[in-house]
């Protein structure tokens, strides 16, 4: 699930950016390069403008917010969400990698953040969790943040149906970071993108 995801102003490239190549990276082309799946099995973001959101990068870094979750270990934390990462890695025809690069406190640029809210959550009431990837005017996303709902929800590294009260950080991390990588949500109810109504 994810609310409306976040255009930014055209900026110029910063020093760090500057020797990127501009040619866009369109995560859901990569993942379905001479593969069978139907071209209804994914669904990409667009800015306000009808241009699909990419990543100029390959590697794309990722951090865990210093707080981890108050439902299970750091470590198991960030051995959840690496396997999240795998899924879409291990994808074939996939040319991404994530590399995780430690704990941060907010947002990083060029990076994927993760948090857990332990209070407060209202920007979704319910939700399972939301992704928000910040993007120019024309698609480029500049960093993406996935925020899991740990005040409505326990949270689990074990693999869970979510019909309990234990929800699988892994299955769920895995559909928000496809969010963060530019995909939307498709109408084949067999994909990772597929809304559930849950998250």
């Amino acid at each position: 699930m994810f609310p409306q995801p976040t255009p930014r102003p055209d900026t110029a490239p910063t020093p760090a950016r500057h020797g990127l190549r501009w040619v866009p990276m369109l995560v859901a082309v990569s993942l379905l390069c001479a593969t069978a799946t139907p071209a209804s099995a994914y669904v990409v973001i667009s800015t306000p403008g009808g241009a699909e959101i990419y990543w100029t990068i390959n590697e794309i870094p990722w951090y865990l917010d210093v707080n981890g979750s108050d439902d299970v270990s750091f470590e198991k934390l960030q051995a959840s969400l690496a396997a999240a990462f795998e899924e879409w890695s291990g994808t074939e025809c996939s040319n991404l990698s994530f590399v995780y690069m430690g704990e941060a406190t907010g947002p990083v640029d060029g990076a994927l953040y993760i948090r857990f809210e332990e209070s407060n959550f209202n920007l979704l009431s319910g939700a399972l969790a939301y992704a928000t990837p910040t993007f120019t005017q024309q698609g480029e996303v500049l960093y993406s943040t996935v925020v899991f709902n740990g005040q409505d929800h326990t949270w689990t590294d074990l693999a869970v149906t979510g019909t309990g009260v234990l929800f699988d950080i892994q299955a769920v991390a895995t559909h928000e970071f496809g969010h963060s990588l530019g995909l939307g949500h498709p109408y084949s109810r067999d994909a990772s993108m597929f809304f559930t109504g849950g998250g």
